[in-house]
């Protein structure tokens, strides 16, 4: 398989950018803070690290996030470009 071409990378970032700005608001209402003082990882921050409430149940979410943003990653990072087969 040939490397992808420049512009292939490009719309590749810019989907992956857009994926990104779609879960900016969840993640910075409060949670990359939580995270980072708990030294954890946002889906893993409990009611001791202060994740209540909303900020509890957006943690939770972003499991799912976090799991749908990799899934995309490697499905269009290992798919075949269309012509390089």
């Amino acid at each position: 398989m040939a490397p992808y071409t420049q512009q292939e990378l490009e719309a590749l970032l810019a989907d992956l950018e857009s994926d990104l700005v779609e879960r900016k608001e969840s993640l910075h209402g409060g949670l990359v803070p939580l995270a980072r003082d708990a030294r954890k990882p946002i889906f893993s921050l409990t009611a001791g690290d202060g994740a209540l409430r909303s900020h509890a149940a957006a943690a939770r979410a972003a499991f799912g996030d976090f799991r749908t943003l990799v899934e995309n990653i490697l499905q269009r990072t290992q798919a075949v470009p269309a012509g390089r087969q």
